[in-house]
């Protein structure tokens, strides 16, 4: 019978990105089954449904100034000392930090990119980062790309390094009714025989909010009329996108809805768009496959786990005419992508199901605790 864990998850829950689903989705399943688990993150979260999964959930601050790393460290070493946790997971790098202050190297780290981003601190650059980047003692990537970055440029061990990519809900996340697809367009005002691109994300340099703008503009020279454009999301670029609408006279052609959960706008659309530079895997485009809405997506990380060239959707090369031109033709062909639909959501079915992802999890928490236990007998 498999040993039930205790078990303390650390990473940034507040914006409604990928991070936070994939750290939700695995507290939950991890609770649901039947392991005791922890949360600190810091907000965006529903402490009563975790409550009722049987999840404690505390909230900290999670950010790079030092009163506030010191502050969720002792918060975290409170945690520590009381519940003893077999597994502590850590999902950002200064949540990491956070970890290593309190006393407790993080047993595993999930790298949610392809590469390092953001700086955890003024001396985290060049081979300063490498040696001194907080990870964990074994990592998760969501990608072959990330895997081979952490290897050639922090010099991580390969063994260290395991492969798990998200999944999804799928009985959440699920094909619209007749009805409920009906509902959904008439929510955003789309009419009968337009054909609708759906963007989700982070208005955020990453994900190219303005190539959208770029395509409505020339879907409106190649004379497709009845092509419509939705973006759900919020982020530094929402008002330069914005502007950019009003500029091009788009205000007709494409809808900032600003953020919302997205089940409804992936039932309304005909096929989701992903124009980023660059991702870990591209969770959105994950659901929205397992809404039965075909993608079409940038080669940008993680694609192939998302995505089947011509079976749920579409992976382009990054550069932007690539993106736009793919588009064109494919929403110039609404039929096709109509007896898409079924097709992709059966490829959700076999490849994107949140167990695997969940499971996958607990067999590397298992080792770790068994090797463990392994190398204090040995002493």
């Amino acid at each position: 019978m498999e040993r039930k864990l205790d078990i303390l998850q650390v990473g940034p829950t507040r914006y409604k990105g990928g991070v936070a689903i994939a750290i939700q989705q695995l507290v939950c399943g991890l609770a649901r089954k039947g392991h005791s688990v922890t949360l600190i993150g810091n907000g965006g979260v529903d402490p009563r449904a975790l409550a009722d999964l049987g999840v404690d959930y505390i909230e900290a601050p999670l950010y790079n100034r030092p009163t506030e790393l010191f502050k969720t460290a002792r918060i975290m070493a409170s945690v520590i000392r009381a519940k003893k946790p077999d597994i502590v997971h850590s999902h950002s790098r200064s949540a990491s930090l956070t970890s290593i202050l309190a006393g407790r190297m993080p047993d595993w780290f999930t790298f949610h990119n392809s590469f390092l981003t953001d700086k955890v601190g003024p001396l985290d650059f060049g081979p300063i980062r490498k040696y001194l980047s907080p990870l964990g003692r074994e990592i998760f990537v969501l990608n072959e790309e990330a895997k081979s970055y952490l290897s050639r440029e922090l010099s991580v061990d390969q063994n260290k390094i395991t492969l798990n990519p998200n999944g999804v809900d799928l009985e959440r996340y699920r094909p619209p009714s007749a009805a409920e697809r009906e509902t959904a367009r008439k929510r955003f005002n789309i009419l009968e025989g337009e054909t609708v691109g759906l963007f989700v994300g982070r208005f955020h340099e990453q994900k190219r909010p303005e190539i959208i703008v770029q395509l409505a503009e020339r879907a409106r020279d190649a004379g497709l009329h009845d092509v419509k454009f939705l973006m759900v999301g919020e982020g530094p670029l929402e008002s330069d996108t914005r502007q950019l609408v009003a500029a091009a006279e788009l205000d007709d052609v494409v809808k900032l809805v600003g953020w919302m959960d997205p089940i409804e706008a992936y039932w309304a659309a005909d096929l989701f768009l992903m124009p980023s530079l660059y991702e870990g895997l591209g969770l959105v485009a994950a659901e929205a496959v397992a809404c039965g809405c075909p993608v079409l997506r940038t080669n940008s990380g993680g694609a192939e786990y998302t995505v089947e060239h011509g079976v749920s959707g579409y992976i382009c090369d990054i550069d932007e005419s690539s993106f736009i031109s793919l588009a064109i033709e494919l929403m110039s062909k609404p039929e096709a992508l109509a007896a898409m639909r079924s097709q992709t959501r059966t490829w959700a079915e076999r490849n994107l199901h949140s167990d695997g992802y969940i499971d996958r999890a607990i067999n590397a928490y298992t080792a770790s605790v068994r090797n463990k236990k392994n190398k204090v007998g040995e002493k």
